[in-house]
């Protein structure tokens, strides 16, 4: 594929898409049925480049019924030379990119090489939701002995 490879969504209504010939991702409007602004529906509103060669995108529970429009991460496949050491070493790295609208673009907030293979799916959900599980899992614990290897402390 040379096209659009992975979607994921906001709670706006906007879909954002990865092209990877471009190595760019698109904002886009969905049907009028969804997009929550006064955008025209199924139009390109922007694009943001991300450096090198995208894969995958996340964004928090973007491929839910009920996606955080706040921040997006784009899981490039290169980017040799761009962090120290050069080389081989860190071939790939993610972007954080904030999506939260209104008036203003999109915006890159943080660049992270990643020393291991290449990105590929991932998912991101709030912090809120993975605590209270925790919370009940250190309540109510298995009954097979789990030994963790930090200490884990939950307010």
């Amino acid at each position: 594929g040379a096209g659009p490879l992975h979607t994921q969504f906001d709670s706006k209504g906007h879909g954002y898409t990865c092209l990877f010939l471009a190595s760019a991702i698109a904002k886009f409007t969905l049907g009028e049925d969804v997009v929550t602004t006064d955008e025209e529906p199924f139009t390109l509103i922007e694009t943001i480049p991300v450096h090198y060669n995208i894969g995958h995108l996340a964004t928090a529970e973007g491929d839910t019924v009920s996606p955080d429009g706040k921040y997006l991460i784009s899981l490039n496949k290169w980017s040799v030379d761009r962090f120290f050491p050069p080389g081989p070493l860190l071939p790939q790295n993610l972007q954080l990119v904030d999506i939260s609208g209104g008036e203003k673009p999109m915006q890159l907030l943080y660049d992270m090489a990643l020393g291991v293979g290449e990105p590929h799916y991932s998912q991101t959900i709030k912090a809120g939701l993975v605590a209270e599980r925790i919370r009940k899992w250190l309540q109510e614990p298995p009954s097979v002995q789990v030994r963790l290897p930090m200490d884990i402390s939950i307010r």
